[in-house]
């Protein structure tokens, strides 16, 4: 086996939780060319909606590309080009204007145009997914002409090109819209559209190609895609050695496994792992309000036994929630939660918790070794931690504010449109609504700062949330991903799962 490290990157996120395809060869549909016939992809968290606008960009967008375009495309490259829109430009800070093109049309009909993307874009807001806050500077959206689109901005927006690339970037129909059905019933311009009487939602889901697909057809090989949910990484690691999907979504406790295989084993440094500790005001449990008590539970933690053990040295001890790709990143902040049980249960005490506390945490289905080592350590300064296991849930139970915390894998690209789910109210990252007016001052300089300006300001930021512990970072970890060796499978910068633009035949 082939064992594939791609570079580092910075990423955005949030969740990790999806996997990998399978193929055999036949000939092509509507482009008369000769294509592999179905490559079948594993999943463990499955799709919840098929509402670009009700889904997040860490788990959804692998599954919905297959149905919509973006307006942007995003590229391995770490760059941006032209998608359904042909062309953009800032006239001023506060415009983002979009050149379209004309030949297009949704799989129900109904033509794709301005008003079209008005919209998709009119109702990010009023949806009130789990990304909105991404959109949350455009403050209006115009109709110059059939193919020309004017966002007005109500502050600076330097990462729309990126938001607009992703799941919020994709376009349904509008009849779709104006019907209420995208959720179930998925309408876009994509290269392929869901067979309905061949899928289960929640269980497996089939993809086949669009033969009336404006781009070129060559650039998606496969005639079919299928998506199978499987329980967890030994089950879709027991799948893809069965060849019944030939690519998968990885783990570190599983990666060795998949080399003995002859699997090519793709990593990309990406997330930011650790615990979320939302309930900083102490709105549901008052001992988040206060800074020594989230100070010791960093304290509590043994960072490099976890990497060692839960993610098996796939990545790096951190003390910040900003990762080392970031501009935001100071190394200087590294080793400052250095492991001391002892320190964390004086400072405990000196916060008027001497005996510890009760705590629920809230994580996604891949973080129950993490969260068992988490309660070990928390256990020997007091703190008893409750495990909300949400499934597929998880994203919902966030946002809500189930818990007082939560496990993350925060993949970081652009910390820009980053920053609004986790310092902002309204975000995410922050169902709590906390919020530092020192830090709202610093994130506004940063729309109109030079890149290095930028990043010293960033950094500030950085250390704020860094001595007031919002967070218990963990480790910089990987994403691993599982290839057969004759197919091509690339992790996209700021991705915590694998695109489909890259999956092909290796020649």
């Amino acid at each position: 086996m082939r064992r594939v490290a791609l570079p580092a990157v910075a990423v955005v996120l949030t969740g990790t939780l999806l996997a990998g395809c399978a193929g055999t060869s036949s000939s092509s549909s509507s482009s008369s060319i000769e294509t592999p016939e179905e490559l079948a992809i594993a999943v463990i968290g499955p799709l919840t909606t098929y509402d670009p606008a009700l889904s997040d960009s860490g788990i959804a967008p692998w599954m919905l590309q297959p149905m919509y375009d973006q307006l942007i495309r995003y590229t391995v490259d770490g760059e941006f080009e032209p998608n359904l829109a042909t062309a953009w430009e800032r006239p001023t800070e506060l415009e983002f204007v979009l050149t379209l093109r004309d030949d297009v049309t949704f799989t129900d009909g109904t033509p794709f145009n301005a008003e079209a993307v008005k919209a998709n874009l009119d109702r990010l807001k009023a949806a009130a997914g789990p990304d909105a806050s991404l959109f949350s500077k455009v403050a209006t959206v115009t109709v110059i002409d059939d193919t020309t689109v004017s966002l007005g901005l109500s502050q600076p927006d330097p990462s729309l090109e990126l938001t607009l690339s992703k799941n919020l970037g994709m376009m349904a129909s509008p009849a779709a819209i104006a019907d209420g059905t995208l959720a179930t019933a998925p309408v876009g311009t994509g290269p392929y559209t869901l067979d309905l009487d061949e899928s289960l939602t929640g269980d497996h889901w089939t993809f086949v190609r669009n033969p009336d697909y404006w781009g070129d057809a060559t650039d998606f090989p496969y005639n079919q895609l299928y998506f199978k949910k499987y329980a967890d990484p030994n089950a879709v690691l027991n799948a893809i050695r069965a060849d019944e999907v030939q690519v998968a979504y990885g783990a570190a406790d599983t990666a060795d496994a998949a080399e003995a295989a002859g699997l090519d084993v793709i990593t990309a440094a990406t997330n930011t792992v650790g615990i979320v500790l939302s309930d900083r005001d102490g709105t549901m449990l008052p001992a988040l309000g206060n800074v020594d008590v989230r100070k010791a539970l960093n304290y509590a933690i043994d960072r490099e036994a976890i990497l060692e053990t839960v993610a098996l040295g796939y990545g790096t001890v951190t003390d910040q929630w900003f990762g080392p790709q970031t501009v935001g990143y100071d190394e200087a902040l590294d080793g400052v939660y250095e492991y001391d049980p002892e320190k964390a249960r004086e400072l405990l005490a000196d916060a008027g918790y001497p005996d510890g506390f009760e705590m629920a945490i809230t994580i996604p289905p891949i973080h129950t070794a993490l969260i068992q080592a988490i309660q070990g350590y928390f256990a020997e300064i007091g703190v008893d931690v409750t495990i909300n296991d949400s499934q597929a849930n998880f994203f919902a139970d966030v946002q809500k504010g189930a818990t007082p915390a939560y496990t993350l894998q925060n993949a970081q690209l652009d910390l820009f449109s980053l920053a609004p789910n986790i310092l902002f109210p309204g975000g995410l990252q922050n169902p709590f609504d906390s919020n530092d007016p020192e830090i709202d001052a610093l994130y506004t300089e940063i729309a109109s700062a030079s890149p290095e300006d930028a990043a010293a300001i960033w950094q500030q930021i950085n250390t704020i949330l860094t001595d007031d512990a919002w967070f218990v970072p963990i480790y910089n970890g990987y994403t691993i991903a599982y290839a057969d060796p004759d197919v091509n499978v690339e992790i996209w910068p700021g991705m915590s799962t694998p695109w489909i633009y890259s999956f092909a035949p290796k020649s």
